[in-house]
């Protein structure tokens, strides 16, 4: 996750650490901005974050 200051530099808030073996391939926000999407490659598995629209950061809401 980054912020993007009014200068146009990047920040870095945090990160993110997914199981071994999973390897995120892409990743999509929802038309709304409150969804994101990840797809990962190895497992052939799709995880769903809530998007906080205040900090940015993300909620694992499911995985299939």
């Amino acid at each position: 996750m980054y912020k993007i200051g009014g200068d146009g530099t990047l920040s870095n808030l945090t990160h993110y650490q997914l199981p071994y073996g999973h390897g995120p391939r892409h990743l999509t926000i929802d038309p709304t901005g409150r969804r994101l999407y990840l797809l990962q490659e190895l497992s052939a598995q799709v995880r769903s974050y809530e998007i906080d629209q205040t900090t940015g950061g993300l909620a694992q809401r499911g995985e299939e």
